[in-house]
C-alpha cells in the first residue's frame, strides 16, 4: 500500500483470469491446489517413500493403478512373474450378468472405427511357448462372424473356433457354429472298462450322455458305445 506489505490473495494480485508465472530452481514443498502447467522431471515417490513414477527408466512402478482407460495403439504387453497369474475380478448381479472380459474389434482405427464384415475374425486368445529364440504358436481360441452373417440384426451369426497344433498336419480346427453345432475332426467320448466302472465314474447320468465301453458284456458281444435315455444305458448301433 506504499507503506507496508499487505497480505493479498493470488486472485487479487493477478486479477480475475490473470496468470502468474513462477520459475523454481530447486525443491518445492507443500500443497498445490489448482492447475500446474509445465514439465515435471525426475521420479515421484509416495508418502511412504515408495517409488511410484520412475523418471530414470520411464516406468510406473506403483503396486496398483486406478483408471478407466488404457490406450495402446501399438499393442499392450502385460508381464507377470514366475508361476504367477493375471486375475480379473468383478461383481455379479446374481441372476443378471457378472464380470466379463470384453473384446471390442473394428476395422479402421481405434479413433475412427469402421464396420466389421461377415467372415471377419473379431477377437480371442493366442497362446504360445518360447523355444529356440522365438514364441511358437500353441493354441488359439477366437471368434468370427459367419461368412453369411447378417450384421444389421441384434445377434449376427457367429462361431467360436478352437485351434490346436499337430506335429505333422499343422493346425486342427474345432468350432461351435451359430446353430449350436459342435464340429471337429473327431469326437471321443469317455471310455470305461465295463458297466461297473461306468456307473462308478458317472453316478448321476443325464439323458443324452454317450460313453464307450471296452468290454463285451453288451448285446452286441463287442466293445460299443452306449447312450443314456434318462432311465437306462442302451447300446448304440
Amino acid at each position: 500500500d506504499g507503506l507496508n506489505f499487505v497480505p493479498k490473495t493470488i486472485q487479487e494480485i493477478v486479477g480475475v483470469g490473470g496468470q502468474l508465472s513462477i520459475n523454481i530452481t530447486g525443491n518445492a514443498t507443500g500443497a498445490h491446489a489448482g492447475t500446474l502447467d509445465g514439465d515435471l522431471t525426475g521420479s515421484v515417490f509416495g508418502d511412504d517413500s515408495s517409488l511410484i513414477v520412475d523418471g530414470i527408466n520411464n516406468a510406473i512402478t506403483a503396486d496398483s493403478l486406478s483408471t478407466d482407460l488404457i490406450t495402446s495403439p501399438s499393442g499392450l504387453e502385460i508381464r507377470s512373474g514366475n508361476s504367477s497369474t493375471i486375475t480379473v475380478r468383478g461383481v455379479t448381479g446374481g441372476a443378471s450378468d457378472g464380470a466379463y472380459q470384453n473384446f471390442r474389434t473394428s476395422r479402421g482405427t481405434l479413433e475412427a472405427p469402421v464396420n466389421t464384415q461377415a467372415g471377419d475374425f473379431i477377437g480371442g486368445w493366442n497362446i504360445a511357448g518360447w523355444y529356440d529364440g522365438e514364441y511358437k504358436a500353441a493354441a488359439r481360441i477366437t471368434t468370427r462372424w459367419d461368412a453369411g452373417a447378417t450384421l444389421t440384426v441384434d445377434n449376427p451369426g457367429s462361431a467360436i473356433v478352437l485351434v490346436t497344433n499337430d506335429n505333422s498336419t499343422g493346425f486342427n480346427y474345432a468350432y461351435l457354429d451359430s446353430a449350436g453345432t459342435w464340429v471337429a475332426p473327431t469326437l471321443q467320448t469317455g471310455t470305461h472298462a465295463d458297466p461297473t466302472a461306468r456307473d462308478a465314474a458317472i453316478t448321476t447320468p443325464a439323458a443324452g450322455m454317450i460313453v464307450f465301453l471296452t468290454d463285451s458284456t453288451g448285446a452286441s458281444g463287442a466293445a460299443k458305445h452306449q447312450g443314456y435315455d434318462g432311465s437306462s444305458w442302451n447300446d448304440l448301433y
